[in-house]
């Protein structure tokens, strides 16, 4: 009876955070959900144990903040649009980053395809001093970053220090290669953008037209910051703050979304997401 009680107040608490279920099951988030509910159930049992049951509510009240950042956390990262993935003749370029002409075990990736890349892998092999590769193969990469346009990449480090000095390698031997990619495909949606930053809080309003001939909901940004990196912008919509997954923008209207902070300059911005709503 408390395992039931606890999830079903864990995946209540998600929905109000994310306000939709629907990009939660067939995602590793469930992975994250069932871990929540088992470390709930544990942690109220262990404190009936210790004679503590009557703080069992401050557990339960954690519980409930820690799935609205859950579910917060899924509207944040969902995508309505459609991904591919390639893992043969990958459109990206694999660099291995040097300093001072000394190869460091750092890899970086960037996107040559035409459309925004979502996750990346890179395979690397290292030598001997002989000149004799190691028999273990070093993976890395990246996923679930801002959605990189052709031209933009991210570093990963692959080989650490300690491993070239672990099989006495030569670290200017490495050698790289891409193994897989994740894309998103363009969305089929009719939109026209329009941003400015607004000179009285410093934050960036985004006005989004919608063209097409469907209602349109779940609307994300990405925009390049004045570091020159390409970035997720966690944006609420102007008059419901707390009704992003509500907000529809009809045929010929336009909605207006405010950013969260206030810290980034933005250039380069994009509609990256955009759902029919039903």
């Amino acid at each position: 009876m408390l395992h039931l009680f606890v999830f079903i107040l864990v995946v209540l608490s998600t929905w109000a955070g994310g306000g939709s279920l629907s990009h939660i099951f067939g995602s590793f988030y469930l992975v994250i959900l069932v871990a929540l509910v088992a470390i709930g159930v544990v942690a109220i049992r262990v404190a009936a144990w210790a004679g503590l049951a009557a703080y069992s509510w401050l557990i339960l009240i954690g519980l409930i903040g820690g799935s609205y950042m859950l579910g917060a956390t899924f509207r944040f990262w969902a995508l309505d649009s459609g991904t591919y993935r390639v893992t043969e003749n990958v459109p990206i370029r694999v660099e291995v980053l040097r300093n001072e002409g000394q190869v460091t075990g750092a890899v970086r990736i960037t996107n040559i395809n035409r459309d925004p890349m979502l996750a990346a892998g890179v395979a690397c092999r290292i030598f001997y001093d002989n000149g004799e590769s190691v028999a273990k193969l070093f993976t890395g990469g990246f996923g679930r970053l801002a959605q990189l346009d052709a031209g933009y990449g991210a570093t990963t480090l692959v080989v650490t220090p300690s491993d070239f000095r672990q099989y006495r390698s030569d670290p200017n031997l490495m050698r790289c290669w891409p193994t897989d990619a994740t894309f998103v495909e363009p969305l089929p949606f009719n939109l026209e953008l329009r941003f400015e930053r607004n000179e009285k809080d410093g934050r960036t309003d985004f006005y989004v037209t919608n063209r097409d001939q469907v209602p349109l909901k779940n609307i994300q940004f990405n925009c390049v910051n004045d570091r020159d990196e390409p970035m997720k912008v966690e944006a609420y919509p102007a008059y419901q703050p707390n009704g992003f997954s509500d907000t529809i923008i009809a045929t010929g209207k336009t909605g207006k979304f405010v950013s969260d902070s206030a810290v980034w300059k933005f250039r380069q911005c994009r509609v990256s997401n955009a759902g029919r709503a039903r």
